[in-house]
């Protein structure tokens, strides 16, 4: 099934009408579109029409460390052959960015284009609401809305505390306590 010349397939990766729209430019000069599933050193993996491909990427993208493709990104795709090649990357609509490690004051994209986040810390001795509250942070000024899972939830003797603990320290970010052994709390994660 195709939607809005696209194929459905693509819908399910996450593609929608304002993808589309952006899209259209690159549609005219004989670009597919495709995600960005992985990547390694240069080469990367990407979901689009016909499944999962290797791609390698175009000289002046690889160069740049603004338009450098991460996980999570739209990509317009020179398909021709059994390797494609990425010819350009979407605007990122989000993305989770850290300072690279090392000196110099260089940033990277870990991921794009998420639309929530789970910010995950276990309940037990190693909880710590101030890492919680940098993790937050985070996930909020990457774009994409942050989400607290409090682990082990059966095996901490102050849940309740510690789940007031949490939400202060992440104000507006929902918080669920959950155990995966006792099944605790995993049907509120449905909803996203």
């Amino acid at each position: 099934v195709v939607q809005s010349g696209f194929p459905r397939e693509l819908f399910d990766f996450g593609w929608d009408e304002r993808w589309a729209e952006v899209f259209a430019e690159f549609a005219k000069i004989s670009l597919v579109p495709a995600r960005v599933v992985g990547a390694e050193r240069g080469s990367f993996s990407v979901l689009g029409e016909g499944g999962e491909r290797l791609c390698d990427c175009a000289g002046k993208i690889l160069k740049s460390e603004t338009l450098r493709p991460a996980v999570g990104d739209w990509v317009a795709l020179a398909a021709a052959g059994g390797r494609g090649r990425i010819e350009a990357v979407l605007p990122r609509r989000s993305a989770i960015v850290r300072k690279e490690a090392g000196r110099r004051a260089k940033s990277q994209v870990l991921a794009s284009n998420v639309d929530v986040v789970f910010v995950m810390t276990s309940l037990n001795d190693d909880f710590n609401p101030r890492r919680i509250e940098r993790w937050a942070a985070l996930a909020w000024d990457s774009g994409a809305k942050p989400v607290l899972l409090l682990s082990k939830a059966d095996l901490s003797a102050d849940v309740e505390k510690k789940i007031s603990e949490a939400a202060a320290a992440a104000a507006g970010v929902p918080v669920h306590a959950l155990s995966v052994p006792a099944g605790m709390g995993l049907e509120a994660l449905d909803q996203y």
